[in-house]
């Protein structure tokens, strides 16, 4: 009787464990929009905004292929104008007096490998939750089944972060001063809303109260009006708020970025094998470990030899993840990134980042949860 009752909860744990709790189906917008507009050529600029915003709308109200309705839309628009003139070099994947049709075919063929891409790293990122993704390439769209998830801004979370992470350099105070000087010269209203909202926390960053968060970006969009600022300047915010170490109040802080020009940073999530979660003993924190390429590696080496004594900014959608200061230049490709973070949010971190970068843009559409 005993090896019976034995043999029967065997088989309920397996059962139980086997039982794929609370499915929910996620529908995902991919945006091939952002394979066209990433290519357009300067001198065509302006007449493809117009097919762009045109076709956007069109999109809104009818669902279909984004690719399609562009260039249908540009042909009704500018009917004597070639598709290839739109855009910039293909890198001999493309002719430059290539067809109409050719120039479709094309994008059709990157939107697919962009989809396909996504759906692999969706696989990733949901390894243990997911059974499989369907890819509708008509609509545009992916749907993923998840299962024993309940959390939604979890699966918001592991959705809408591109995975693409950068490091870049920060400026010190004594390189934005003068800029700072200049901008306050031309509003002393803007100057006075500065004083008010953001305090100086260290060297080039400043703090603001998470009560005064919404203030501080409009201040900071009127700054970005107001065009006195270096080009390769880009503000961002901390990732979560943290606590002031001078008055222990909690908020966020904004660090001015060094971003190049051509929209590559110089270490990237390229150069990024793999993602793990960790433990610092030093300070008991939870910790994401990042290992290198050995490309990657030697420019991260680089990077940190030419900023000792610096900070540098570890950065995933103009969000600063963390700022390490840097003692010496930091060899063998390995990193940290540190954040107060939880173990779920360490180890959703890692996966995602370990998972690789959407090639395209992703926005969820719906969940249905059965």
């Amino acid at each position: 009787m005993k090896n019976v009752l034995v043999g029967l909860l065997v088989l309920v744990f397996l059962f139980t464990s086997c039982v794929k709790q609370n499915p929910m189906d996620v529908v995902i917008d991919v945006c091939p929009e952002d394979l066209l507009s990433e290519m357009v050529h300067a001198g065509s600029q302006k007449e493809f905004d117009n097919v762009y915003f045109e076709t956007m709308l069109l999109h809104e109200l009818n669902d279909g292929d984004f690719i399609d309705q562009f260039f249908n839309r540009a042909e009704i628009m500018y009917p004597n104008k070639k598709f290839i003139s739109y855009f910039k070099s293909f890198d001999g994947e493309l002719a430059p007096n290539a067809s109409n049709e050719e120039v479709i075919e094309f994008f059709q063929m990157k939107k697919q490998q962009a989809m396909d891409a996504v759906g692999v790293i969706l696989e990733a990122r949901f390894d243990g939750f997911n059974d499989g993704v369907q890819i509708n390439r008509g609509l545009d769209q992916i749907t993923i089944q998840l299962y024993n998830i309940e959390d939604e801004k979890r699966v918001y979370s592991f959705i809408q972060k591109s995975g693409n992470v950068e490091f870049l350099e920060i400026y010190r105070q004594e390189e934005i001063a003068s800029f700072m000087f200049e901008t306050f010269e031309l509003s002393e209203d803007l100057r006075d809303d500065i004083g008010e909202y953001f305090q100086v926390y260290g060297a080039g960053v400043m703090f603001v109260k998470e009560t005064d968060l919404a203030a501080a970006n409009n201040r900071l969009e009127e700054l970005d009006r107001i065009e006195n600022f270096p080009e390769e300047l880009k503000f961002m915010w901390s990732a979560a708020p943290e606590e002031n170490y001078e008055t222990g109040e909690m908020g966020y802080i904004l660090y001015p970025c060094r971003y190049p020009n051509n929209g590559i940073p110089y270490v990237s999530g390229r150069a990024i094998t793999s993602a793990s979660m960790g433990f610092n003993s030093d300070n008991n924190e939870l910790t994401v470990n990042l290992t290198m390429t050995a490309e990657g590696s030697d420019k991260w080496a680089r990077m940190t030899e030419n900023n000792v004594g610096r900070a540098i900014a570890i950065t995933m959608d103009d969000q600063v993840y963390s700022a390490p200061n840097v003692i010496s230049a930091i060899t063998g490709g390995d990193t940290q990134i540190s954040g107060n973070f939880t173990e779920e949010e360490a180890e959703d971190l890692a996966q995602i980042i370990g998972s690789g970068s959407f090639p395209i843009s992703c926005k969820i559409r719906s969940i249905k949860k059965h």
